[in-house]
């Protein structure tokens, strides 16, 4: 009885704690930026970096009206994957420079992740004679709200 009075106190604390939170960020909502690629459209791995490239900008234009340029949606913050006029959270693939192509790597980020992270690791293995392929998947590298509508398919095509 003690234990069951216990988790009872403890629930209806987290419950309240709950009631106290900020609202969500606009960046938090993000139904209206559900993917849509039909991935056997596509002629070539450059079309698709093309239009997922697109969709991130789109996604990141709109939430430049939103946001304060400090945090990390701001195109010119500190944290921004924008680097050499390219958003790093999209897939990306680097080729190998001067050296004779040793292999491929394909690097597939974390649940709680994004390619921007993994760029530095291509970037050793293509400095090794490694052709690196990262991809992206749905619902990352964008906003929060948009996993929202992820589902398990998504990332299993």
């Amino acid at each position: 009885m003690l234990l069951a009075t216990l988790v009872l106190i403890l629930l209806l604390l987290g419950a309240r704690a709950a009631f106290t939170l900020p609202p969500l960020a606009p960046t938090h909502h993000g139904g209206k930026w559900r993917e849509h690629f039909d991935y056997q459209q596509y002629d070539s791995f450059a079309e698709y970096l093309a239009d997922e490239q697109a969709f991130i900008d789109q996604v990141y234009h709109a939430l430049q009206s939103v946001v304060v340029p400090e945090e990390k949606y701001g195109v010119n913050s500190a944290n921004s994957p924008y680097l050499e006029n390219y958003n790093w959270n999209a897939s990306f693939e680097i080729m190998p420079e001067g050296r004779p192509l040793r292999g491929g790597v394909l690097l597939v980020h974390g649940l709680t992740d994004s390619p921007y992270h993994l760029r530095a690791v291509g970037q050793i293995f293509a400095a090794q004679g490694y052709y690196v392929i990262c991809l992206r998947l749905p619902g990352h590298g964008t906003a929060p709200g948009a996993l929202v509508a992820v589902r398990h398919a998504d990332w299993s095509r």
